[in-house]
């Protein structure tokens, strides 16, 4: 298994994004970096409303900014070493140009459906294909949607250890699943609202502890950078016993970062295609914006917290090491402070995570009876879930989200005259 995702995630998925994204850079002519203003400029001229195309973003920008700013970047760096930030920042520009050619393409072939637009890269694909990247999606929205936000948050609350027990991850998912069992079976159509202001409340607190850290160590922060450009290309290290090899590094970096920001793998468009504007180079701005707000901005922050306080690292879980650095600077205050965040941040993945669930439903069955089934699956993975090891969800997630990117970034490119 190791090999396999090795292959298929350390080799085949960076190789493909990067050529991808270099060719979209090179066919749209700079875009989206050279028509940014342009395009940001269409959002003023379209016909809905102004705030749909922006809650379109923050409904997509909720699935981004969940545990993976924060799990997903402790658990990565501690397996790969420092580089995987490096490696992450490399990958975050090749995934603004494939995010914004994925909602942009998202936004021309959407369909009018019963309950607005529907969209999402399986449209853009023949029916068998769809079929398949549906499923996996749905795969998606049980791990990464649905597990590793409860695995977390049971994390947090079990003092940064799985497995503590039966209270606290039962305690962890029925938290959670109070609130999104309302919003799934009596409110649905206001998650875009919900996650219009949760967004922005989660991301302010959670700076205001990555704030605190750094220019609490603000000394450590040169020797951070540093390890992190000499981490990032040391292919003997593995070998010699001190630390990850070059494609652990580089297979980590890739996939969290895309795990994070979701660029490329055709989750995304389904946010921006439901809220969007029919200006499509505008709404897949927004989506050049979320990349660099979730990955150069956040994941940056959560991974120089960890590297100006490496002690942390020795925590048992990624969560452990979070919370460990926070206690290092705000004390007992640190644990209330970082649960409500993750609370917050775990709630939007969930509701953002449950809409892209629902739309590939859709997509695969036209009777509504298939979303409360869904519902109550989505329910049960997350009180399930904190039971299960970090590694466990991890080892799901990945090489699901390299399979569905790797199918979409093809028929992006099958499209491509498309995006023109």
């Amino acid at each position: 298994m190791i090999r396999f995702n090795t292959l298929l995630s350390g080799i085949l998925l960076p190789a493909a994004l990067a050529l991808c994204a270099l060719f979209f850079l090179i066919y749209l002519k700079g875009a989206p970096f050279s028509t940014f203003l342009s395009d940001l400029r269409g959002l003023g001229a379209s016909k809905r409303s102004a705030s749909a195309p922006i809650k379109g973003a923050c409904l997509a920008l909720a699935g981004t900014l969940g545990v993976g700013n924060m799990v997903g970047v402790a658990a990565a760096i501690k397996e790969g070493g420092a580089g995987v930030l490096f490696w992450m920042w490399v990958s975050s520009f090749a995934a603004m140009v494939v995010k914004y050619a994925e909602i942009k393409l998202s936004i021309r072939r959407r369909v009018a459906g019963k309950e607005g637009f529907e969209g999402g890269a399986m449209y853009y694909m023949p029916h068998a294909c769809g079929v398949c990247f549906a499923l996996l999606c749905l795969i998606c929205a049980f791990s990464v949607g649905g597990g590793m936000q409860s695995s977390a948050f049971c994390a947090l609350f079990a003092g940064g250890r799985q497995g503590a027990g039966i209270l606290f991850p039962l305690a962890a998912g029925v938290l959670l699943c109070l609130p999104l069992s309302a919003v799934l079976f009596v409110g649905k159509g206001r998650i875009s609202d919900l996650t219009a202001w949760l967004v922005p409340l989660m991301s302010l607190l959670y700076l205001f502890l990555c704030l605190g850290v750094l220019i609490r160590y603000r000394k450590a922060l040169p020797a951070a950078f540093t390890q992190i450009l000499s981490s990032a290309f040391r292919p003997q290290s593995a070998l010699l016993g001190g630390g990850a090899g070059l494609l652990t590094t580089l297979r980590l970096g890739v996939v969290r970062g895309i795990l994070s920001n979701e660029a490329g793998c055709g989750t995304a468009p389904m946010a921006h295609s439901a809220y969007g504007s029919e200006h499509a180079g505008a709404q897949g701005a927004l989506g050049a914006v979320e990349v660099a707000f979730d990955t150069l901005f956040l994941c940056t922050l959560t991974g120089l917290c960890l590297l100006v306080y490496p002690q942390c690292l020795q925590a048992d879980s990624g969560m452990g090491a979070l919370l460990h650095v926070f206690v290092s600077v705000f004390g007992r205050g640190a644990r209330p402070l970082l649960a409500i965040a993750i609370y917050f941040f775990a709630l939007a993945t969930l509701l953002c995570w449950s809409f892209y669930g629902r739309r590939c439903l859709s997509f695969l069955f036209k009777e509504k009876k298939t979303d409360r089934i869904f519902d109550l699956l989505f329910l049960l993975a997350v009180l399930i879930c904190p039971f299960l090891k970090e590694e466990w969800v991890l080892a799901v997630a990945d090489p699901t989200i390299a399979s569905m990117t790797l199918l979409n970034l093809f028929f992006l490119f099958v499209h491509r005259r498309r995006l023109r």
